[in-house]
């Protein structure tokens, strides 16, 4: 009886160990053991590394934004590898996890996703398909990268890295497609720009219909925020390599190139004249077509000549006779100095963005080579972001607000803000200069060479430009067409330039382009 009873009590206490056994496996360590058995089933294969996010001002992203098919093929596990292969028209190896654009083609998709081991996952995409801010943004990678993705890299750069799950056997070879991870969903940082994709996408839509070759910036004349930098033509930023070797220049970004700049350097020439007071607009000026300089003849754009011009007419009309002579009368040093306070011969944005300086003599050695300077023509070059520049500061009363394109950074919350430190403004003219320019800039459109860019919808003031640029295409000269304005008329708060390359002429080449998008933004804002 003492044994049963013995037994007993050692079965009893027995039982009560497995139980609370069992009790601290399945209840008390349950997290960590279930860890430990998906571990020994789940395979991470690290895809990229993720990159931060760049923003535009309004907080829209303008990378990761949108969302793209893949395919995902187990290697290990697929049973068709030669028609994968043949599929995609890609060479798979015999193992390990590949990720592959989903065919557009619906039967090859189909076809593709009926081959065991072979799954379909929607990853996010790092630029736009539509190629939206491909020259600003740029792509990271070849060569180093371009764009805002090579200047802004120490910024934008991560340890984290974007993941595929699978499960695995116990050889380790790949069963099942899991997931995806993209730490982007979680941690938000990143950069903001100051550009507003709303208006960036207005020019590139309007580039793509009516400006073949070219480059349009716009910005805020208040702020000096740039809010679109758009170029043409455009590229793939997921196959920039494809480009290295064309013809066409799409990889360069002529916002930031030095072109001729004709006419429009008339803007500064005017602008100093008046600001030295050795010029009033009803001034006077006799055209004949022609003017002798240093024993040489410097023409006019109209051979016939105006006769005899006001200085306000012959800016609308843009006569190159007052400006010979105003010129003269102002000397290369004087120029020379207001155009460096502008920007001329420097870069404006503080970013290794490729940025072209133009080309801002030192001295202009003859009365003659100083002719062709006060026209935008001769050994100088400049820049349309330079042109933009100096459009800000004339619709902004004189002062210069230094043109930015970074607005901050982001925490990983997405919310929390610094703001990048803004460069200090300074005076260039006084406002009676810039108020009797933007007079002279507003006959150009109602009665000049601009009429082209009037609108009855907005107010706008601006100049155009007709570079003749030396380059030859299919043995025909080039001739750059600029339009550079501000709108509206009565309180500027746009600043907008365009340029065709080998555009012909300025009025009815880059006029057009202006006055479209000047009325697609006023509609919009």
């Amino acid at each position: 009886m003492n044994r049963i009873r013995y037994l007993s009590v050692i079965f009893a206490l027995s039982l009560l160990f497995l139980m609370a056994r069992l009790f601290h496996v399945s209840i008390i360590n349950h997290s960590e053991y279930s860890k430990a058995v998906v571990s020994q089933f789940v395979k991470e294969t690290d895809i990229k590394n993720a990159r931060k996010i760049l923003y535009d001002r309004n907080m829209i992203p303008l990378t990761e934004s949108t969302c793209d098919s893949y395919a995902v093929i187990l290697c290990d596990k697929c049973d068709n590898l030669e028609k994968v292969r043949r599929i995609t028209g890609l060479d798979m190896p015999n193992s390990g996890v590949e990720i592959v654009p989903m065919p557009q083609n619906k039967r090859l998709q189909t076809e593709l996703m009926s081959i065991k081991g072979v799954t379909q996952l929607t990853i996010p995409e790092r630029y736009f398909k539509n190629n939206l801010f491909c020259h600003l943004i740029g792509y990271g990678g070849y060569t180093n990268g371009s764009g805002l993705e090579k200047a802004l890299d120490n910024s934008l750069i991560t340890n984290n890295k974007q993941k595929i799950f699978t499960t695995a056997d116990a050889k380790n070879a790949n069963l099942a497609t899991q997931g995806y991870y993209n730490p982007n969903a979680i941690d938000l940082s990143g950069v903001r720009l100051t550009v507003d994709m709303h208006i960036q996408k207005i020019c590139e839509e309007i580039m793509d219909s009516d400006l073949p070759r070219g480059a349009v910036i716009v910005t805020d004349i208040e702020t000096g925020e740039i809010l679109a930098m758009a170029s043409r033509p455009a590229y793939s930023q997921d196959n920039p390599v494809a480009f290295f070797n064309k013809e066409g220049g799409q990889l360069l970004n002529r916002s930031l190139s030095s072109y001729d700049m004709g006419s429009v350097f008339k803007i500064l020439i005017t602008a100093i004249a008046l600001e030295e007071g050795i010029v009033n607009p009803s001034d006077t000026f006799v055209c004949n077509g022609h003017i002798d300089i240093d024993g040489k003849d410097f023409y006019c754009n109209n051979k016939e000549g105006h006769g005899q011009t006001s200085l306000e007419e012959g800016f609308a009309l843009s006569c190159n006779i007052p400006f010979y002579s105003l010129g003269q009368q102002l000397g290369w040093d004087k120029i020379k100095d207001y155009a460096q306070r502008i920007g001329f011969g420097n870069a404006i944005i503080d970013l290794a963005l490729d940025e072209s300086k133009g080309n801002l003599p030192d001295t202009a050695d003859s009365p003659q080579a100083l002719a062709n300077l006060s026209i935008g023509q001769g050994n100088m070059t400049g820049t349309p972001i330079q042109i933009a520049q100096l459009l800000q500061i004339v619709g902004n009363e004189g002062i210069k607000k230094p043109l930015i394109l970074i607005d901050g950074k982001l925490k990983s919350d997405g919310i929390t803000f610094t703001q990048s430190p803004r460069p200090t403004e300074m005076g260039v003219f006084s406002k009676e200069t810039t108020n009797t320019l933007l007079s002279l800039m507003e006959k150009v459109v109602t009665n000049g060479t601009g009429t082209p860019a009037k609108s009855d919808k907005i107010t706008i003031a601006g100049k155009t430009g007709s570079a003749e640029s030396g380059w030859q295409e299919n043995g025909e000269s080039m001739t750059h067409g600029w339009f550079a304005g501000v709108f509206p008329r009565e309180n500027p708060q746009y600043a907008c330039v365009v340029l065709c390359e080998n555009g012909k002429w300025g009025g009815s080449g880059a006029g057009p382009i202006f006055k479209k998008i000047a009325e697609e933004i006023s509609y919009l804002y």
